[in-house]
């Protein structure tokens, strides 16, 4: 991927590139890493240690901005809704069958 947040320089690139602006994403950051250690019980930086290969996502920030810069990419609505935003994992919203499967974090910032 060739976009970094280092590249995102305006409210209008921010927007474009993940659907939110600066301020947004900074908060959902920060529940992304909390979500991420609850599903793997280790950081990225951590998990990356122990994998034999090296990873081309190198921290939280860049895993999340590749999500929702897909989400984008791929046309996928992006939550407006900041209040209201579920986010799955383990499963992704959209490979689960029954909604016992999936686990979810409520966003409320």
């Amino acid at each position: 991927m060739n976009i970094s947040t280092k590249d995102l320089t305006t409210e209008r690139k921010w927007r474009s590139a993940t659907g939110y602006d600066q301020e947004r994403f900074t908060k959902l950051l920060a529940l992304f890493e909390e979500a991420y250690l609850l599903k793997f019980g280790k950081t990225i930086l951590e998990r990356k240690a122990d994998g034999p290969k090296e990873s081309v996502i190198k921290s939280a920030e860049e895993l999340l901005l590749f999500t929702l810069f897909s989400f984008k990419s791929a046309g996928r609505p992006v939550p407006t809704d900041f209040r209201s935003t579920w986010f799955c994992y383990g499963y992704g919203c959209f490979q689960c069958k029954a909604k016992s499967q999936r686990r979810t974090v409520k966003i409320l910032v």
